[in-house]
């Protein structure tokens, strides 16, 4: 009997976990979505965008650019890792879904980043 408190409280307890897990991934997955959009709209903002308007928005979704060999590379800060990776494309239901969850609190971050970006006026 005492086994079987022990394991259906273990059972309960992972079930809880798989509750939160399932709240987390969607407000993750509502913040990529709202992201990729923004990043869309961003990409408007930015053709029609003053230089100083462009650098901003630039510095906001990269943290290096470079040119290599007549090829500009680049490396994504870390909220926009998520739409950077080739997983999300095919959207790889192993790979991908765990780095989301990883990076759940940089995606928060871009996300308001780029928001405050597009709506002000740079310095």
């Amino acid at each position: 009997m005492q086994e079987e408190t022990t394991l259906n409280t273990e059972l309960n307890s992972i079930q809880d976990e798989e509750i939160v897990s399932d709240l987390s991934m969607q407000a993750v997955m509502e913040d990529i979505l709202k992201l990729s959009e923004l990043l869309e709209t961003g990409s408007a903002y930015y053709s029609n965008a003053k230089s100083p308007e462009k650098e901003l928005f630039i510095k906001t979704v990269f943290s290096e650019l470079f040119i290599s060999e007549n090829t500009l590379r680049y490396k994504c800060k870390n909220g926009f890792k998520a739409l950077e990776t080739k997983n999300f494309l095919v959207c790889d239901p192993t790979d991908w879904l765990s780095e989301l969850l990883k990076l759940g609190h940089s995606i928060k971050i871009s996300l308001d980043e780029l928001s405050l970006a597009i709506t002000q006026k740079p310095k």
